[in-house]
């Protein structure tokens, strides 16, 4: 790495009366600020006074006692200093910052230039506070190693490993997780790199880790029951279970779903915003899209909008206190209560989402699921293809693998 340059450090020495005589100072300021020392006592004598009005000092008559600082001994004690101070400060601009304070600049980047989500600073944030910070925090970026970071990696999901209670992850990391982590690590380094506060990025070259999904354990429900979940959950609720499970919308967009998003005309439900933390924002491939209103989605929209009231074009479609937004966390309290009701395997709310694109990707293309999700990248939309149902396909290659003259086969046989 290399030093932007050597730091300014400028500095003076005084003299204090105190009880126990004349006692030397010094006072310097550097980059982290003003700093003042106490340096010995003073064996000195007045000498006049200075262009401010100030005590002149020089040099006691006699023999001057050991310890005692004359005017060149204090000065001498100041150069060394200055330059003490002047070498640990290169050293740490060399270094780079404290990460705790690069992490806290890129996220304050992120938020202010990028425009991430707030649910997007939510996340960074937490990850910064409880794990980046607490292990890396009052370190410098030129200090930490990739070493340091891998080995760390490695132990905080050995410990998540030993602690696991069905399937979930409650202390260290899963190895999704610290991919993660290590994934706003990379972003605070390469924001450091850019801005020129170091010059290299220790989480660029090393591997994340291997999850452990298993597409062909996609955890997702059948439409029996999806609504038996409905009917467990009963209302407001029920219908916001089926409109995601046969929509795909994600929980915030059902939250910020307004009824002129919905063309009860043409089957559509166009998505348009999200609502999450208190935000309302664009959905999270800042696309809007149109996805297709199946028959169980407009009965259970329809029966919604008899309530009488509050159905206008800029009304909410599911409401909360006061006509307000859902609360999202305790939706999906009531959520976890129904599956329990219902006596159905308990998943994520967010797997409805994935209810629908395994059962759309069975009938439709894998451009047009991509499409009616809200993808950015088709290898999202991939990942439902292990669902699809393959008998037609076995059908159509069949022709291709059927034999001439099965007579050949039978005697080979």
């Amino acid at each position: 790495m290399q030093a932007k340059g050597t730091p300014r450090v400028s500095g003076h020495v005084f003299v204090m009366e105190r009880a126990s005589g004349r006692v030397y100072y010094a006072k310097w300021r550097d980059a982290d600020g003003q700093h003042k020392r106490r340096l010995g006592p003073a064996w000195v004598k007045p000498d006049g006074k200075d262009e401010r009005g100030g005590t002149r000092w020089k040099a006691a008559s006699g023999t001057k006692p050991p310890g005692y600082l004359t005017p060149r001994d204090a000065q001498d004690e100041l150069t060394q200093i200055k330059a003490r101070v002047a070498h640990a400060s290169a050293q740490r601009q060399q270094l780079g910052p404290l990460f705790r304070d690069a992490a806290d600049e890129w996220l304050s980047h992120a938020e202010s230039v990028r425009g991430i989500k707030p649910s997007t600073a939510v996340g960074y944030r937490s990850i910064l506070e409880h794990h980046l910070k607490p292990e890396f925090g009052a370190r410098r970026l030129g200090e930490i190693t990739r070493r340091d970071i891998e080995s760390w990696r490695d132990r905080q999901v050995a410990v998540g490993r030993r602690n696991r209670v069905r399937g979930r992850t409650v202390k260290g990391l899963s190895p999704r997780n610290a991919n993660a982590v290590l994934a706003a690590m990379h972003g605070v380094f390469k924001h450091a790199v850019r801005c020129e506060e170091v010059t290299d990025n220790p989480v660029r070259d090393i591997e994340p880790l291997g999850t452990e999904y298993d597409p062909m354990r996609y955890p997702v429900y059948s439409p029996d029951e999806v609504h038996k979940l409905a009917r467990a959950a009963g209302g407001q609720d029920g219908a916001m279970i089926v409109v995601s499970a046969f929509t795909g919308l994600r929980r915030g967009e059902l939250i910020a779903l307004q009824w002129k998003h919905i063309d009860f005309g043409r089957s559509t439900v166009h998505v348009q915003q999200s609502y999450s933390k208190g935000h309302l924002t664009t959905p999270k491939s800042k696309r809007v899209r149109a996805v297709p209103m199946a028959p169980e989605v407009a009965e259970v929209l329809t029966q919604l909008r008899q309530r009488g009231q509050l159905t206008g074009p800029d009304d909410l479609v599911f409401l909360g206190e006061g006509g307000r937004y859902v609360d999202g966390s305790a939706l999906r309290r009531r959520y976890q209560r129904a599956q329990k009701a219902a006596g159905l395997p308990l998943h994520r709310w967010h797997d409805l989402r994935h209810t629908f694109g395994t059962l759309a990707v069975d009938r439709a293309s894998e451009r047009q699921v991509q499409g009616w999700m809200g993808h950015a990248d088709s290898r999202t939309t991939a990942r439902y293809l292990h669902h699809k149902d393959r008998a037609e396909d076995a059908e159509l290659l069949s022709d291709a693998f059927r034999v001439s003259a099965p007579e050949v086969v039978a005697a080979a046989a």
